[in-house]
């Protein structure tokens, strides 16, 4: 039991160390820098980012290895050495954002395969799939853009929810992608809820089952949380109701029985977090 406290408390100690270090000894920063980036080079294997297209499609990778070589990427970048070294020994004009969006991109892909000449969605093992979280998170940290973020989740190409085509039924990859990693998204979200809230409502329209979707899911993350509900409960309903009106449609009559249930669950959900809303909406002639 000992042993395995002292495991998950060595990243912690050792971001705890590299800052220590860095901030009594600044000139050991350039030091460590070069030390990670000849590691690097000289090794291709520890460079994620240059193994992006094969990471999961490579027969010979080992994911606990990747596991825990994605977990020492998250401690470099913590204390702001992974970019820098990154940046440097890839190609020109690469920023972090453009990194932050290949990790993205690869574990978005990573979610799809192609049999028999149909894409259908992949079956990882829970392994893979906890190496896709960790990729995804480490996405985030380096900075994904939220207008990025939003455009993956409505990407409407189809794709077969079974192995066997002929059989399953069809989905968006934008809902696979959204679906298999709902919390860590919506987790992200909360760093700019309100502008994700102005996207989604700017799209409505375009594909209302899915924005709907997305927006209950976020107001039920905040509702399972006190912090958040606290944090960012008025906000999110306030930027919801700025953009009622944009719902009309859904609950005017002649609008189909699915749009009114999406609507009154919304509407629930928002009186979930803040009970003065159906006032607002008296207000605004609901």
């Amino acid at each position: 039991m000992a042993d395995i406290m002292v495991s998950n408390n060595l990243p912690k100690r050792t971001c705890s160390l590299l800052k220590l270090l860095m901030d009594k000894v600044p000139s050991l920063r350039n030091k460590i820098e070069s030390f990670i980036k000849e590691k690097l080079v000289k090794n291709k294997n520890l460079n994620i980012f240059s193994r992006l297209n094969s990471l999961f499609t490579d027969p010979e990778s080992d994911y606990t290895t990747l596991g825990h070589l994605i977990s020492g990427y998250e401690q470099l970048h913590k204390v702001g050495l992974l970019v820098p070294v990154v940046t440097k020994i890839c190609q020109r004009g690469q920023s972090p954002v453009n990194l932050a969006n290949q990790v993205l991109d690869c574990v978005f892909k990573s979610l799809f395969v192609t049999q028999d000449g149909c894409v259908v969605t992949s079956k990882p093992t829970p392994m893979a799939l906890d190496l896709r979280q960790q990729l995804l998170k480490l996405a985030f940290a380096i900075g994904v853009k939220t207008k990025f973020l939003v455009s993956f989740l409505r990407i409407k190409d189809q794709v077969s929810s079974s192995s066997n085509p002929s059989k399953g039924g069809t989905i968006t990859k934008g809902a696979v992608f959204f679906t298999t990693f709902k919390t860590a998204i919506n987790c992200e979200f909360m760093m700019d809820v309100n502008e994700v809230i102005k996207l989604l409502m700017h799209e409505l329209d375009d594909d209302p089952q899915q924005t709907c979707s997305i927006m209950g899911s976020i107001l039920q993350y905040i509702i399972n949380d006190k912090q958040l509900r606290k944090k960012y409960g008025t906000s999110v309903v306030n930027s919801v109701l700025s953009n009622w009106n944009k719902l009309r449609p859904w609950w005017i009559a002649g609008s189909t029985h699915e749009m009114k249930s999406a609507c009154l669950l919304l509407l629930k959900s928002l009186l979930q977090i803040d009970s003065k809303v159906l006032y607002s909406l008296f207000l605004m002639d609901l």
